[in-house]
């Protein structure tokens, strides 16, 4: 089986197929159950990959056509793979505790030719997805102005308060507490040191302390509040507000940039991949019993 492998890796790297590996692998008697332009998939390559991937027919073939669109991309726009980068790659695999395919699917352990064809199928996508992020556009100052200004909420820095608590048991507990210390007796307790943000929700029990702190004017002594989860009577004073705000566009700037460039990224592989599948999916044809999404007319 494994020279049917190395029939299609010779194949699809555009070299001419010995007559020697197809008489070995059964040549003309192979029944052919899908074409990719002057590419054949045969049932045997099916049952050898799905033995490999350790995957179902119809993702095999998937993976198989898919393979081969990549490499026949390559081809017509010139960025199949060296020899040394497919070597290379094939090391990586082997040198891994078990080769990819058997790691990924728990399929059996794939042989010399199936660890080239995938090196050879992956390097070819990566140099076609390289080839066109190469052109990426320069990013403008006022493409990164624009975009600031119609999403100022995303750089919005929520309000923050600082402020002191202390927890008691009851109410009158809490209410007696709060007399001594408005009276000037109560410097000896141990208060808790926390803050809250405006713009993060928090525990369903502290809700009503989180509207008291918000609500409350600085420096000045607030409650007793319900903790309803712990049934605590909280007291409180807030100290510190910081308020919210807008983060500059010198500080996000390099964000904004990076998201441009991704978005742009994105639609250039969107465009390129809806270009690729209409190019090949043409020139893909299926037998019956073997058709997947790829398969054309």
């Amino acid at each position: 089986m494994p020279c049917v492998s190395l029939r299609r890796v010779r194949a699809l790297a555009g070299a001419l197929i010995g007559t020697a590996c197809l008489s070995a692998c059964g040549g003309a008697g192979e029944t052919v159950v899908a074409q990719v332009g002057h590419s054949t998939i045969t049932r045997a390559d099916v049952r050898h990959w799905t033995a490999v991937l350790g995957a179902g027919p119809n993702r095999t073939l998937e993976f198989l056509i898919s393979s081969d669109w990549s490499l026949a991309e390559a081809a017509r726009q010139d960025v199949l793979p060296s020899a040394h980068a497919v070597a290379h790659s094939i090391g990586q695999q082997r040198a891994s505790v078990e080769g990819e395919l058997h790691m990924e699917l728990g399929g059996t352990q794939p042989s010399e030719a199936d660890l080239r064809f995938k090196a050879q199928a992956q390097l070819a996508a990566a140099g076609l997805r390289e080839k066109l992020l190469a052109h990426e556009p320069a990013i403008g100052e006022a493409e990164v102005s624009r975009y600031y200004r119609q999403h100022s909420r995303d750089f919005l820095i929520s309000e923050v308060r600082y402020f002191e608590i202390d927890n008691l048991a009851s109410q009158a507990q809490a209410l007696k507490v709060k007399r001594e210390i408005e009276s000037g007796h109560g410097s000896t307790r141990t208060w808790l040191h926390e803050e809250l943000s405006s713009g993060f929700g928090s525990d369903p029990g502290r809700f009503a302390v989180r509207r008291a702190v918000f609500a409350a004017k600085p420096n000045v002594l607030s409650g007793p509040v319900l903790l309803s989860d712990v049934k605590d009577h909280s007291l409180f004073e807030v100290r510190r507000i910081v308020p919210a705000h807008v983060r500059p566009l010198v500080e996000v700037r390099g964000e904004i940039v990076a998201l441009l460039e991704q978005a742009w990224q994105q639609r250039a592989l969107d465009e390129y991949n809806r270009a690729l599948q209409a190019r090949w999916r043409a020139q893909t044809h299926c037998s019956a019993g073997y058709v997947v999404h790829q398969c054309g007319g």
